[in-house]
């Protein structure tokens, strides 16, 4: 490893673990002020989340993996411009799972205490055969999200330090599992909080590196061009 290299790894594992440190404290810090049970305490973070901390952590489970690593590199090498409606798909979604469904599961968890996807599909519809069946597709699709993920992580960490994907996806997957494990929700809530504001700063910024590197939009669109089947 180069000298840059080292310095480039110091810098994200330091990163890496203060996001888990200060995910897990602020946890511990939400549970002793709220009164709620252990249960609602660590699955929806006491109910005490902010407008802010919602949107943060709303942006930076849209704008992931897909947004800084397949995406750029579906459109790079494969589909062009057009990749760009898949994102554009994602913005009316936000408002239909925050204004309606997540409304309406806010009503229905408080009056039945549900803390999960599951608790309220059995308060709504008093069915065993429904939670089954949705508790095994969500566990079955949250596997594959998760890996592409990890996936991802673990390239964007080699590729910058220039250490075996191996370890890089072992440092990236233990920092997630730790600080959800031991912080619940209100880590996971705060840490993409952190990671969104990030992702909006770096993003304006890599803007201009990309139209500065690529010659702008003229050079950009001759690389399409060219790379595109």
């Amino acid at each position: 490893m180069t000298n840059n290299q080292i310095i480039i790894l110091s810098i994200t594992l330091a990163y890496l673990l203060f996001n888990a440190a200060a995910g897990i404290v602020y946890g511990r810090i939400t549970e002793k002020k709220s009164a709620l049970s252990k249960e609602k305490k660590y699955f929806i973070g006491s109910r005490g989340l902010g407008g802010f901390v919602l949107a943060m952590t709303t942006i930076a489970t849209y704008t992931s993996v897909s947004s800084f690593v397949s995406g750029p590199g579906a459109a790079g090498m494969t589909f062009g411009y057009a990749q760009v409606w898949i994102a554009a798909v994602q913005v009316p979604v936000v408002f239909l799972i925050l204004g309606v469904l997540g409304n309406k599961m806010a009503i229905v968890g408080r009056r039945t205490g549900a803390v999960s996807v599951a608790g309220y599909l059995k308060a709504r519809y008093k069915s065993d055969f429904l939670v089954i069946a949705t508790s095994l597709l969500m566990v079955a699709f949250i596997i594959a999200q998760m890996i592409s993920q990890f996936k991802g992580g673990a390239t964007l960490i080699e590729s910058i330090t220039g250490i075996p994907f191996k370890w890089a996806l072992i440092i990236f997957a233990l920092t997630v599992i730790i600080y959800t494990s031991f912080g619940g929700f209100t880590a996971v809530a705060l840490t993409d909080a952190i990671q969104g504001i990030v992702m909006m700063v770096g993003t304006f910024l890599l803007v201009f590196f990309v139209l500065k590197a690529g010659g702008g939009l003229s050079g950009i669109d001759a690389g399409l061009q060219k790379n595109l089947p």
